[in-house]
């Protein structure tokens, strides 16, 4: 039988290898001199793979059989690789379609490492490992005129986490990092005490540890993946599978989600107090402004003054004030529960380019202990938190009412 079918034909179009899919009978690989070439019908019509692959010689092609990659050696341009053919099996199940949704490959939550390959000084060999986590691969018609959602749920139905993307139309891929979402960030609205000159308007960050904490990977088992796009919702089935080089257990894995979930949560907490407290204290510095340029109302800006400094006292317990964006302030000042809190993930869950960290092994006994104080230090100013955010702040709005000043801390 003939399969050269529809491939092109000239003096610089000839084929050098073909490599048969091991899942799909009817599914053929071409390399040629000038690019990859599939088709679904045993060579009877067949359509150009490009994507960034450039227009090069393939000398030729495998399959590996664990991930679906399609591995592609070429004449003087390296080797590349295309990750997960899954969804170009079953292309044809999507043509026609408004919205599809393809089945994912299993993921794996591969443990991270920090032992990089070694190269020569002046090597020449560069390469470019795709994103950690699973690849969701889902059909459009048409370009998306708004956001397409995915939605990653357990078996329970609770949403692990939730992804937006812009997509076109065709075949688009979403990753997901196989994590829950992210404790919540703290921004600063007002510049740090002792360096009136810093932005007013910044970020955490602190060295060693990533802020906002990255939610822990998800322990290993079946999630189900939602797809919102063009009016239609697809539902397909994920599974997650262990690292087979790790020394966890299905319960080991288990405790340790379950308490970096708890610890994102108290994180979660105790970066609501401190945004809540930095719009407060926005509104107080602004108000100190305006009443210390009218210079009539002394008495009502000495009350800013104070109110403002007893919201930095609550605020002072929470987190560091004192940075100013850069890593290194976390050497000046001691570090708050904020910090505290993102170091006991960071030491069990690990950060960029920390190592694999609790490598799949639950808390210690003396990581438990440690939260269970942290418990007690949030408790604690939660209850400073609350009587600055009612009694104080309502006294202090009285305070301005008597003064004749037209202004309120909104609560």
């Amino acid at each position: 039988k003939l399969i050269s079918g529809t491939l092109p034909k000239s003096v610089n179009a000839s084929v050098n290898t073909v490599a048969a899919d091991p899942v799909r009978k009817d599914m053929l690989y071409a390399g040629t001199n000038t690019g990859i070439y599939v088709t679904w019908d045993d060579g009877g019509h067949w359509t150009r793979l490009r994507n960034n692959f450039p227009s090069t010689m393939v000398s030729w092609l495998e399959i590996q059989p664990t991930f679906n990659d399609l591995v592609v050696a070429t004449y003087g341009r390296g080797v590349w690789i295309l990750d997960d053919i899954t969804s170009l099996r079953s292309y044809g199940q999507a043509e026609g379609k408004t919205a599809y949704l393809f089945a994912p490959r299993p993921a794996y939550r591969f443990r991270h490492t920090d032992d990089p390959p070694q190269s020569e000084p002046g090597g020449h060999v560069i390469g470019q490992n795709p994103p950690y986590g699973a690849d969701l691969d889902f059909w459009l018609e048409q370009a998306a005129h708004d956001s397409v959602t995915l939605r990653i749920l357990t078996a329970a139905g609770d949403t692990v986490q939730t992804l937006h993307a812009a997509a076109k139309a065709g075949i688009n891929r979403v990753w997901w990092n196989l994590r829950y979402a992210s404790a919540k960030p703290v921004k600063f609205l007002t510049p740090p005490p002792n360096a009136p000159w810093a932005p007013a308007e910044r970020e955490y960050h602190a060295y060693g540890i990533e802020a906002p904490e990255p939610g822990p990977i998800v322990p290993p088992g079946t999630y189900t993946v939602v797809l919102s796009a063009a009016g239609h919702v697809i539902r397909r089935q994920l599974e997650v599978k262990p690292d087979p080089a790790s020394p966890g257990t299905a319960a080991s894995i288990q405790s340790q989600v379950t308490f970096l979930l708890q610890v994102r949560g108290e994180i979660d907490t105790v970066a609501d107090m401190i945004n809540h407290l930095e719009r407060t204290r926005r509104q107080a510095e602004d108000l100190e402004h305006v009443l210390g340029q009218d210079g009539k109302d002394t008495t009502a800006l000495a009350a800013a003054k104070h109110f403002d400094q007893a919201a930095l006292a609550v605020e002072s317990k929470l987190v560091d004030v004192h940075t100013t964006g850069r890593s290194e302030d976390i050497f000046i000042h001691p570090m708050q529960l904020y910090g505290r809190l993102s170091w006991l993930i960071t030491e069990l869950d690990g950060a960029a380019g920390g190592g694999s960290a609790g490598g799949d092994l639950g808390p210690t006994t003396q990581m438990t202990d440690v939260n269970a104080q942290f418990r007690q230090q949030i408790a604690a100013a939660r209850q400073d938190f609350e009587r600055l955010v009612s009694s104080e702040t309502a006294a202090f709005n009285a305070r301005l009412k008597a003064a004749g000043v037209d202004a309120a801390i909104a609560p």
